[in-house]
C-alpha cells in the first residue's frame, strides 16, 4: 500500500452517510414508490427500474463520488 501511496480508512460498522449504496437504495426505493401504480407486477417494476437506472448509472455514480467530502480528486 505504501508503494502505491494509498492509505486505508477504517469506517464504523454502519455509516450510511459514507456508504454510497445507501444513497442509491434511497433513490431507487423512492423511484419505485412513485411509479408503483404504473406496473402490473413487481417484475415489471423491477425490469423498468433496472433499465432506468442502468441508463443513467455512469453519470450519477461519477457525480456521487466526485461530490463526496472524503474522496480525493
Amino acid at each position: 500500500m505504501a508503494k502505491a501511496e494509498c492509505e486505508i480508512w477504517y469506517l464504523p460498522p454502519y455509516s450510511p452517510d459514507l456508504n454510497k449504496i445507501e444513497h442509491w437504495w434511497f433513490v431507487l426505493k423512492n423511484w419505485m414508490r412513485q411509479r408503483w401504480d404504473e406496473f402490473e407486477s413487481f417484475r415489471d417494476c423491477k425490469d423498468s427500474s433496472a433499465a432506468e437506472f442502468s441508463a443513467r448509472q455512469t453519470v450519477r455514480v461519477d457525480a456521487a463520488f466526485k461530490n463526496h467530502p472524503n474522496v480525493a480528486s
